[in-house]
Formats: C-alpha cells, structure tokens, sequence
C-alpha cells in the first residue's frame, strides 16, 4: 500500500548502495498540531526518515526545547567523505542544528534511536552518557572500517557497533553546536523540566498563593537558587557559579512596596501575567 512503511536493508555497501528519497508530506503541521495538544514532552523520534523529511523535522526542533533522533540507514553517509556530500546526515551537519543528532544503522526496523532513547531518558538529569549503551533487542549494523568510521565523525554521526567485542552507541554526539555531545542539551533540558518547571509552581499547590510582594518574590528566588543547586549536585552545570549575586537578577518589587497616599494597597499573587516581564535563562516573572 502507497505510504505504508517498511524496511530495507543494505548488508554490504562496497557492492549496493540505498537511501530514501521522499518528500516530507508536511511533517510540521502535524508537530504543531501534537504540540498544540500537549507539549508535555521532550525527544522526538521519527521513522520516515528521507533528508527532505528529516531537515524539515530538525529545522521545527530547533525552535523547540527538544532533542530529535533520525536514524538513517543510508550508505552515502559512511561512504562518502562530508565535504560536498548531500547526504541526510551531511546536510544535518552544515544545518549545524544543535539539539539534532543523526544516527546511521544498516536496518530501519531495528529502531535505533527509539530503542537509544529508551534506554537514556529514564536516567536522572546529568547522570547520563549516550555514548558507550549497550541496547536491548537491537543487533550492530555492518562492519565499519576506519574510512566509515572517518566519514561518520566529520558529520557528528553515531552509529551502533561492534567495540571490544559488544554491541555499542557510538559517539553520542549532536550535528552542531559548541558542545558537541547530546547530554549537554538533554540534561539541562530535562533538569529545566524537572528542577525548574516543579521547583516553584510545585510549592504553589500546598501554598495556595504566592503573594507579590518581596517576600513572595524572595521564596521564588530561594525555590531558584535551590533548583540550580540540585542541578550542579547532578553535574549538568558547573558548581562554581556564584548563585549569590552575578547570576540572578535583581528582584522586581512587589506590589504593595511603595506607597500608595490616600488609599489602601491591593497585593497580587505571583502569577503568569503580562505585561511587565523579568527573565532569567528560562525563568519569567510577569507582573
């Protein structure tokens, strides 16, 4: 049936060569509308992976606070050297898109990046190492010679392999960015999900209401100032940052500070509401 999907696999590629070559049917809609549902989640996995489908799937995550995995199982992309190369991978490469990694694996069906992510995720935030992961139910693609293994790290490509005599991921490694490594995008991203997002609005079910005042807005700069201190005791940021002064901003003033002559003052909660915004790396207060 037209649009069904299946799986190919090339064993040797000194002797047949493959690749997907269909167009992306309009990908970003359907993310918006999943998104538009519920944006409760973090990695994204696809499994129609041509380049056309790929880049327009890498170009939405990297507006979004996501990573993306795309494995491909095309045999341009350890055969041929990155400069020039129109490869999926190669593309993702000069793209440099920071939160996409590209994976290549003889066999679609063995799901690869599903079963890598599986396997990371559920591990605490700064605790993980993508490189190295022995994964269930997958087997290791094709042998890899040194020339395959060459042109897989120009374009920060991972593959699953043989090394040492098990099957492991290899490199772990993202198509661009300063870093080069997925767990420096994934462990801050999951530790703003979980350290962030709950270190406050957590607190907000038991409190019922954060006043706007200064001593509302000092209990939301503590619940902060603790969040990043979890998070350099798990590694994802360094811990010898000065939480103190240089990296949190000045408080706003709450309401209700100055004074108000001939009538009473009405305190507000902490809440998300325009218009008057303070941001600091992810976090916002709005009066």
């Amino acid at each position: 049936m037209p649009g069904s999907w299946f799986s190919l696999e090339v064993l040797d590629p000194t002797i047949l060569s493959i690749k997907q070559t269909h167009l992306d049917p309009g990908i970003v809609v359907d993310l918006a509308a999943i998104q538009n549902e519920s944006d409760a989640w973090y990695a994204l996995y696809t499994t129609h992976n041509s380049k056309s489908y790929v880049t327009a799937v890498a170009a939405w995550v990297e507006t979004q606070a996501k990573i993306y995995l795309a494995d491909v199982n095309e045999t341009a992309a350890i055969t041929t050297v990155v400069l020039n190369a129109t490869d999926t991978l190669a593309v993702l490469f000069s793209l440099a898109y920071k939160p996409d990694s590209g994976l290549v694996l003889s066999s679609p069906a063995a799901m690869f990046g599903g079963a890598w992510l599986g396997s990371v995720l559920p591990d605490d935030p700064g605790s993980e190492t993508w490189k190295f992961r022995t994964l269930s139910g997958v087997r290791a693609g094709h042998h890899l010679t040194d020339t395959h293994r060459v042109n897989l790290r120009a374009r920060k490509a991972n593959t699953y392999t043989i090394i040492a005599g098990e099957n492991k991921t290899w490199e772990g490694t993202v198509a661009g960015g300063p870093f080069g490594f997925i767990d420096h995008y994934s462990g801050p991203g999951l530790a703003r999900g979980r350290y962030g997002q709950g270190c406050v609005w957590g607190d907000r079910n038991s409190r019922r209401k954060i006043p706007y005042t200064t001593a509302g807005i000092a209990f939301i700069r503590s619940e902060v100032k603790a969040s990043l201190k979890r998070a350099a005791s798990r590694g994802i940021i360094a811990d010898d940052f000065d939480i103190q002064s240089r990296r949190l901003p000045t408080s706003p003033r709450g309401q209700g500070e100055t004074k108000a002559a001939g009538r009473p003052v009405l305190r507000g909660a902490a809440r998300r509401n325009p218009p008057r915004r303070h941001r600091w790396d992810g976090l916002e207060l709005r009066r």
